[in-house]
């Protein structure tokens, strides 16, 4: 195969150039063998020609090419090679330009066009003809420029021989050849430049190989929506999703980021959340869902634990238009145990992967001081039989050390005969190991430590440890120094001004404070008491042991041989047998009484559980497993980012809560994970993100409605009524007729009904406030009576069924039956029903708000109030954590008002 040019002093090849055959037409190649001065090719056969030379793509003009694909062109059937051709000997004078002096040594070439002289011979470039012969090349050749010789083209060897003139020329031919060098490599980096984004073109899509799926996905809907009207944008699941997100980290940031961007409305977000069937309990459509999403999953990838944990939520109620409910009273997803009590608590129940890195919320609950141990025990089994009906396989639960959990777990044991040989306890006939939370257990430990000294065995010896020697540690270093021998200790960790927070506990009983302590009490610097070798030794263990329940990975971090994943090589499975060995000699002590403190015994109970977890994933041929994977951290971390959501919402009331719930599972738990988390950024993703219920239409559930027997005074037109309240009540009373002759403007039959004239000594009120003449309306008498009625009876009957669920639909049915009697003019509209509608919607609105007012102080209820809910409400703001700071401006503020 050829691949180099034939043309004298070429010296391209088919990796640089393009190389064309010779023609077949005898004429044409005869003028190509002219051109390049190849006479010894005339007497080779054409088939030889076409064969064995080529003459490359650069020799031949623009214009006597096809211009095919984008790289490569084809040369037109009559094409000759015109240009950076050879020069020949034989040049008439005449064809040749005047000559230069002849102490000029470098001429300029001059290649020629393919213009075509009159004889039809194209043309050749022309040269000095003092200078000897040599073969010019194409520009980006990169031979003339780096190895032909410029002397060469003035017969000299040295530059001393020239004259001065021809060494300024020599200088300047020096100086233009470097500048082409220079910009041969430029053209040849944009040429390669342009080639890339040519190709980059082509692929089509080329921003989606650039950039995150994210950005990709708010860029296209930029393009897509700037062009429209806000009303008239749509938008793309995911794109909502996305937006969604934004919103929820802050609605005050997204209300100037749509002022920027196209991005839709609050409302349009938040009605997202609304199809997603997460009630509270457990919910049949979700976890049917969950099943699909395991399917692909191994047997191994399935086990996981199950998480628990509560978090604060602030008491308040909020009516929820679309349910027809009031959200803020305990609720368990059954009717069995709902109470109407103002809830502050909700428990998250959650699933967790140990070999595969994934998290899924499994059911929420709300109630009222955290869930009670009886009740919990309950939920634990629901949920763990749920997950197995979704394929999962449940083997642990984890839970921190609050006594309700301490109890359910309790009664979980006591239910099932504990077995020799098993360690948990059996939910239909499946064993479950129960484990308390390392960090949780470390923060135990070192909130005792703080207050009393520590005796325990250590290597046959009793050692005493004390708080003092930790405080003494911190009082020799130099606060002002930059440098110190345990930079992390500070005025926190020395007077426990942060219990709950895990970083505090961690760094206090860790090694770099207890090497500090060891050295500084050795009697080579006798800078710290020889007791305070016990206190090291007792920091020292308890780092290890939290090192041990802590590891993740196959090697080692910063030497530390515990924080690692278990294998049978590792050294947990010997040193938690010394640990619960050290656990149980441990005793605190304060004032000469000695105490064993309940973190000491879950220390004991949850090493002992990685144990026989350990010997478990053994005899199941499982090589390894991550203890940091049997913690709450994912837990806590779903908690702080919903109290992220907004301007840090510390305590989200119920409604709040359960719409972060919603979103942050949608979102994939996309949010920031602040550095004041109490643990470390999990980076788990959901196992399925429920985005497919958003688009799916609303379950409806065509249960028959209960309508519970409620007793309640009878309603007589003669009731004695405040006329400041009577007036009220006419005035709402007009502003609901006129929400719903919006519906049926042309129907005069309903004004009728609905309507009066305002002449009514009882509409004082609407006629003082009115701005001009009718502007406002005035109900009729026999409407008036209605609305009245209907308001006598909702005050008596909505704090008895105010936590139910269907309590709309509840009120309706008993308002209906009590007031059919009335009739209307119009037959058509069902007035009655619209009213009716209205009304109960527009009174457990007011009705709610109203009870959030009196929790945070803002309203007082009056002695004698009949409302229970009402009382209860006082009486909860009068026991609440903030009523004391409130109290304080309340004595400087004006009289609050009286309900």
């Amino acid at each position: 195969m050829v691949s180099k040019c034939c043309v004298l002093g070429c010296r391209n090849t088919s990796q640089k150039a393009q190389l064309h055959t010779f023609p077949k037409d005898e004429k044409i190649w005869s003028m190509w063998i002219k051109n390049i001065g190849r006479e010894d090719l005339k007497n080779k056969t054409i088939d030889h020609l076409r064969r064995s030379y080529r003459i490359c793509n650069i020799h031949f003009d623009d214009n006597q090419k096809y211009i095919g694909s984008r790289y490569k062109s084809t040369i037109k059937q009559d094409a000759v090679p015109t240009l950076f051709l050879p020069i020949i000997k034989n040049v008439k004078e005449s064809e040749v330009m005047p000559a230069v002096e002849s102490e000029v040594m470098p001429a300029v070439e001059v290649p020629s066009t393919s213009k075509f002289n009159e004889s039809g011979i194209p043309q050749s470039p022309v040269r000095d003809v003092t200078a000897p012969k040599t073969f010019s090349t194409p520009a980006k050749q990169k031979g003339l420029r780096s190895k032909l010789r410029l002397l060469a083209y003035s017969g000299t060897e040295s530059v001393a021989k020239l004259t001065p003139k021809a060494k300024k020329f020599y200088r300047i031919a020096k100086d233009l050849r470097k500048t082409a060098k220079r910009l041969d490599f430029k053209c040849l980096n944009l040429k390669k430049e342009l080639r890339r984004v040519e190709k980059v073109m082509e692929s089509g899509d080329f921003l989606a190989q650039s950039i995150n799926k994210a950005t990709y996905d708010f860029i296209k809907c930029q393009l897509r929506c700037q062009k429209f009207q806000p009303k008239g944008r749509r938008y793309s699941l995911d794109e909502k999703i996305l937006f969604l997100s934004f919103l929820k980290q802050s609605p005050k940031g997204y209300k100037l980021f749509r002022k920027i961007f196209a991005a839709p409305s609050r409302k349009t977000l938040t009605n997202l959340l609304q199809n997603i069937p997460f009630a509270t309990g457990i919910n049949e459509t979700i976890m049917a869902s969950l099943k699909n999403s395991t399917k692909g999953m191994s047997v191994k990838e399935k086990y996981c634990s199950i998480l628990f944990d509560e978090i604060s939520i602030d008491p308040g109620l909020q009516y929820n238009k679309k349910e027809g409910a009031i959200y803020g009273f305990e609720d368990y997803g059954d009717y069995e145990y709902n109470r109407p009590i103002i809830a502050d608590k909700a428990l998250v129940f959650m699933a967790r992967g140990i070999f595969k890195k994934w998290k899924q919320p499994i059911a929420y609950y709300i109630s009222e001081s955290g869930m009670k141990g009886h009740l919990l025990c309950l939920k634990i089994k629901e949920v763990i039989r749920a997950c197995r009906n979704s394929d999962l396989l449940p083997i642990t639960i984890i839970c921190d050390q609050y006594s309700a959990n301490k109890k359910a777990i309790k009664l979980l044991y006591e239910e099932n005969c504990k077995q020799p040989h098993q360690f948990g306890f059996l939910i239909d006939g499946v064993e479950v190991i129960p484990l308390y939370d390392p960090p949780h257990l470390l923060k135990g430990i070192r909130n005792n430590f703080f207050n009393k000294s520590v005796k325990f065995k250590w290597r046959k010896n009793i050692e005493v440890a004390t708080w003092a020697h930790i405080n003494q540690l911190y009082d020799l270093e130099d606060k002002d120094y930059d440098y110190k021998l345990c930079p992390k200790l500070t005025e926190s960790h020395v007077k426990n001004l942060k219990k709950m927070k895990v970083s505090i506990a961690a760094q206090t009983l860790s090694n770099t404070v207890a090497a500090a302590m060891k050295k500084l009490a050795s009697s080579q610097l006798n800078c710290l008491p020889a007791e305070a070798e016990s206190t090291a030794e007792f920091i020292l263990f308890m780092d290890k042991v939290f090192d041990s329940v802590n590891g993740a990975g196959t090697f080692n971090k910063n030497g530390k041989r515990l924080r690692m994943a278990v294998t049978k090589k590792s050294e947990h499975y010997t040193f938690w047998t010394e640990a619960i060995q050290v656990f149980e000699s441990i005793k605190f002590e304060e004032r000469g009484k000695q105490t064993v403190p309940p973190s000491v015994l879950n220390w004991i109970h949850t090493l002992r559980g990685m144990r026989y977890l350990w010997e478990l994933f053994q005899k199941k041929n499982i090589k390894y497993f991550c203890p940091n994977f049997l913690n709450q951290d994912p837990l806590e971390n779903f908690f702080g980012r919903i109290r992220s959501h907004g301007a840090r919402y510390i305590n989200p009331n119920a409604t709040a809560f359960i719409h972060s719930f919603k979103s942050l599972i949608i979102m994939d738990f996309t949010s920031v994970h602040s550095p004041g988390f109490n643990c470390k950024d999990d980076n788990l993703n959901a196992l399925d993100s429920l985005k497919h219920f958003i688009n799916c239409e609303p379950i409806s559930k065509n249960e028959p409605i209960k309508i519970p027997d409620i007793q309640f005074s009878e309603f007589t037109p003669n009731n004695q009524i405040d006329i400041l309240q009577k007036g009220c009540l006419r005035y709402i009373a007009g502003f609901v007729a006129k929400k719903i002759l919006r519906k049926f403007k042309s129907c005069g039959c309903c004004m009728t009904d609905l309507l009066g004239d305002g002449s009514n000594a009882e509409d004082f009120f609407i006629n003082a406030k009115s701005y001009s003449i009718k502007s406002l309306m005035a109900p009729n008498s026999k409407y008036g009576e209605l609305f009245e009625k209907i308001i006598f009876i909702l005050q008596q009957i909505v704090p008895k069924v105010c936590h139910y669920k269907n309590l709309k639909k509840i009120l309706f049915g008993i308002m209906y039956n009590e007031c059919k009697s009335f009739t209307f003019i119009c037959e058509k509209h069902q007035i009655l029903k619209h009213i009716l509608n209205y009304v109960i919607s527009f009174h457990l609105l007011i009705y709610a708000k109203n009870i959030t007012k009196i929790l945070q102080g803002k309203l007082k209820v009056k002695s004698g109030c009949n409302d229970p809910i009402k009382n209860y409400a006082q009486k909860k703001f009068y026991s609440h954590k903030k009523y004391v700071n409130t109290l304080k401006i309340i004595n400087n503020c004006l009289p609050l008002k009286i309900i």
